[in-house]
């Protein structure tokens, strides 16, 4: 045996063995078993690491395999992976696709990508289309805007008493807008006209100066002090309603 040989052998005798042919049962010559492919998946989400055998992985290949947020799977369907861009691949609706061409992509926040009109949810929070800052209620679509409703308290101005003041009355309750709501109002086609808490039967006088404030067409007491019906110049005794009146 050569002596260099036998000296490696003594000293490293797994070299010689390495360099030796393998023996199979019949005492011929055999390959060594050639490795069996497995999944390298550092993240776990069944997509492989691409520097080692990721097409034995369930998900094929990982673009980040130390992130399990991120393959190449399509779990929505919607024709983009997480790897690809898809920001929910869980909702098919949020894809990196601007269908409208307004520059936005529902995963860039687009409200409405069928809509060019309708922008990115950070300046429309309830999407309805509207800016926020024009907006009475930027989290309820169905609220009013301020170009239509000044005070923002759900009467347009057309129908608003005073739209820049949103306790004020409307005009389908109160149509002379006198802050008297028109079941409460004498005449709620006149501003200046009593109200029910006041004079009760209307008739333009107070109930404290009335002679009978359920009675419109009864005397007041400016010109009836005693009330019995009789005008001071017919009354014996203004201030006695007992009294008889004057002859004629």
């Amino acid at each position: 045996m050569d002596i260099t040989h036998s000296w490696t052998a003594r000293i490293f005798p797994w070299a010689l063995a390495a360099a030796l042919p393998l023996v199979g049962p019949a005492g011929l010559g055999c390959a060594p078993e050639p490795a069996i492919p497995h999944c390298v998946d550092e993240d776990g989400d069944g997509a492989g690491d691409p520097a080692f055998y990721w097409d034995a992985c369930e998900h094929g290949e990982d673009c980040d395999d130390s992130d399990a947020s991120l393959n190449a799977t399509d779990a929505d369907g919607d024709g983009t992976s997480t790897c690809g861009g898809d920001c929910d691949d869980n909702d098919a609706v949020r894809t990196i696709d601007d269908a409208d061409g307004d520059g936005l992509t529902s995963c860039d926040g687009d409200c409405d990508d069928g809509d060019p009109e309708i922008g990115a949810i950070e300046d429309d929070q309830d999407c309805d289309g509207v800016l926020v800052d024009d907006d009475c209620d930027d989290g309820d679509p169905t609220s009013t805007v301020i170009a239509d409703d000044a005070d923002c308290d759900g009467v347009l101005t057309a129908d608003d008493c005073d739209d820049e003041d949103p306790t004020s009355t409307t005009l389908a309750t109160d149509a002379d807008c006198d802050g008297v709501l028109t079941a409460d109002d004498c005449d709620d086609e006149d501003p200046t006209s009593t109200t029910l808490a006041t004079d009760a039967d209307c008739d333009g006088v107070p109930t404290a100066d009335d002679c009978d404030d359920d009675d419109p067409t009864s005397t007041v007491i400016a010109d009836d002090a005693d009330c019995d019906g009789l005008p001071p110049a017919d009354d014996c005794d203004d201030n006695a309603p007992a009294s008889t009146a004057l002859p004629p």
